[in-house]
């Protein structure tokens, strides 16, 4: 099969599926939908030779049913949230960020995102999320995992300054433990929200929870430390760039921020001005200095590291690595 054929299929592939969330954009008036439920609207009932109802198994009479009609669920935060990661226009992601915001997944109570909006005027049909109390476990809380997702996906956007204003109120380690009720070390499975009837356990998190959470949290602070590509090829050789998106606040006084990089080397980021490093004031990176585990000290007047400097850190043999930024 030729090269041209299978692009020519998966043009079309893209193609109806970009018509699909156009028409899921369109259901879910601006956003897009994260579930469906169909009801049958066109049917006629099954019958025996003498006319009379045959029945299911489960009691009621049976049916063929000839048409459905498709009903959008209330907004759920997973459904923009996939769609945030097909955009490669700021602009755009701005508008699906201000439109998330403006709608009742953002609690006002918390500064947070809940899982849906409210499910009640939906039947139990719906699923075991219904029967949940609201704002509790997986029905209109913080579900953690749920969250870190949306906004590692405002960061990878490049959403950076409504990333980073949501810090404050949605990371874990950033909020108030008497408020979260157990250390801020710990990530939790859900946190109750403003919803939930109990006003005592709003804020609070519930079920120590290690998987989904924490996997989103090292690839928002991977993205962070050192940007969107560690390593890459270029004219034959390997390079290594440090591009940070990191918020002025999050330097210590002296203009600090330091992280282990590969798992071993310490690199300390030196911001005398603490500002951001994104944006039209953004912080650069003007220079390195690398010190090797044989006490070699190299200096590069740039941003990136090239050749054996870059082999070398990949190949455990840097002790540390100072970046300055201006």
């Amino acid at each position: 099969m030729s090269l041209d054929v299978v692009q020519a299929a998966y043009r079309k592939f893209i193609a109806k599926i970009d018509e699909g969330i156009e028409q899921a954009i369109e259901f879910g008036t601006g956003l897009t939908p994260t579930y469906f439920r169909f009801e049958a609207e066109a049917y006629e009932a099954i019958t025996d030779e003498q006319g009379h109802a045959v029945m299911s198994g489960y009691g009621l009479p049976k049916a063929k049913v000839n048409g459905f009609k498709a009903y959008a669920l209330p907004y759920f935060l997973e459904g923009p949230t996939r769609w945030l990661k097909t955009i490669d226009d700021p602009t755009q992601a701005k508008h699906i960020y201000d439109r998330i915001r403006s709608t009742d997944l953002f609690d006002p109570t918390t500064h947070m995102y809940k899982t849906s909006v409210s499910l009640e005027q939906e039947s139990h049909e719906i699923g075991r999320m219904r029967a949940f109390t609201p704002g509790w476990l997986e029905r209109e809380s913080n579900f953690l995992h749920m969250s870190y997702k949306y906004l590692l996906a405002l960061l990878k956007a490049g959403l950076y300054e409504e990333y980073t204003n949501e810090l404050k109120t949605s990371l874990v380690p950033f909020l108030d433990p008497a408020v979260y009720g157990r250390s801020t070390l710990e990530n939790s499975s859900f946190i109750a929200t403003g919803v939930n009837p109990d006003p005592h356990v709003h804020g609070r998190g519930f079920v120590a929870r290690l998987s989904g959470s924490t996997a989103e949290f090292i690839s928002m602070w991977r993205y962070m430390m050192v940007g969107k590509r560690l390593f890459r090829m270029h004219n034959g050789e390997l390079e290594l760039t440090f591009c940070p998106i990191l918020p002025g606040w999050l330097f210590d006084d002296s203009g600090q921020v330091s992280f282990k990089f590969l798992g071993r080397v310490q690199v300390t980021y030196h911001n005398p001005r603490r500002a951001d490093t994104f944006g039209e004031a953004a912080a650069v990176v003007r220079s390195l200095t690398v010190t090797l585990n044989n006490g070699q000290v190299i200096e590069v007047d740039a941003g990136t590291l090239h050749g054996s400097v870059a082999e070398a850190i990949r190949s455990g043999e840097a002790a540390s690595i100072d970046v300055y930024l201006t």
